[in-house]
This record gives C-alpha cells, structure tokens and sequence, in this order.
C-alpha cells in the first residue's frame, strides 16, 4: 500500500526526482539483506526521519536521527513526541505531528505541509532546521535527564 500511494502521487525515484523515497520494511542492521549497513551510516545519510509512531513508550528513533542532522518528525502518542513539544518553541529541527484524539486525514494533511516546507527550504535554510534538530535532541542527553532520576530516587528513598 505504502509503495501503490508513492507511485500514485508520482514519486517514482527517478534519476530526476529531486526527492527520493526509502521505504525501509525491516529494522535497519548491517546484514539486513537490503543495505547491508550499520544503522547509523543510513541515517547518516539523509537529510529527514519519519516516524509518526501511533505508540511507543518513549521512541529513540527521532533522537538518534536529529543527533545525525536529520529532521525529525515523530507523534504526540509517543514518549519522546510528548516530552519534547512542552521544551520546544517555534521551529525546532524537530516536528510533533497531533495524532492522539486526531482523524487520521487531519495527520496526514499536517505531515503532508511540514514535508513541503522541508521541500522548498532552500540549502542554508535546511542546514539550519538539521541543526537545530540536532540542538533540540540534546535535550535528551543524559547530561540534562540524570537529575530527573537522582530526584525521584531521593523521593523514592523518603517515602519509605
């Protein structure tokens, strides 16, 4: 189906197609029997990820793309969709699609407008949004979360 829709809207990856789609069915490893590369080497190499999860307990997929300079788009029904949107303001490098309570159209008309944008982004501009997905990721750096957790040991630890 994913394919058929690709087709249908004309994007083909032919040589002159300026956007290139990788439809990518199995988890990216390096004797996966397609690429046959380490993950992070593919992602490495393109400029957005996508992953509008309809559900994962955190999601790490959109950080590992961003800290590669990749945009990243993900879901608000993933953990990292909803801890990310309440620290980002205006353009982030990082995109939260509305999912959760949402009709599947709505999502897919918003997904559809944040990758024309990304489209016509002339190169400085897309250079900017990579970084910045890159900067709003570090969000996620252990650095930043470790007080989180000494936090709620030391809650824990009172309680008892």
């Amino acid at each position: 189906e994913i394919v058929r829709s690709c087709y249908a809207a004309g994007l083909t990856n032919s040589k002159e197609d300026v956007v290139k789609i990788i439809f990518y069915p199995t988890y990216l490893k390096a004797n996966d029997g397609l690429l046959n590369l380490p993950y992070y080497d593919v992602i490495s190499g393109m400029d957005v990820g996508i992953f509008p999860s309809r559900y994962e307990p955190f999601g790490y997929t959109p950080v590992e793309a961003g800290l590669k300079l990749n945009i990243a788009i993900t879901s608000d029904t993933t953990g990292f969709g909803r801890f990310i949107s309440g620290k980002i303001k205006g353009e982030s490098g990082v995109k939260v699609l509305k999912m959760f309570g949402v009709e599947k159209e709505k999502t897919t008309d918003e997904l559809a407008q944040v990758l024309e944008k990304i489209y016509n982004l002339d190169a400085k501009e897309l250079q900017k949004m990579q970084s910045d997905a890159y900067n709003t990721v570090k969000l996620c750096d252990w650095k930043e979360l470790i007080p989180n957790y000494y936090k709620a040991y030391e809650m824990a630890r009172k309680a008892r």
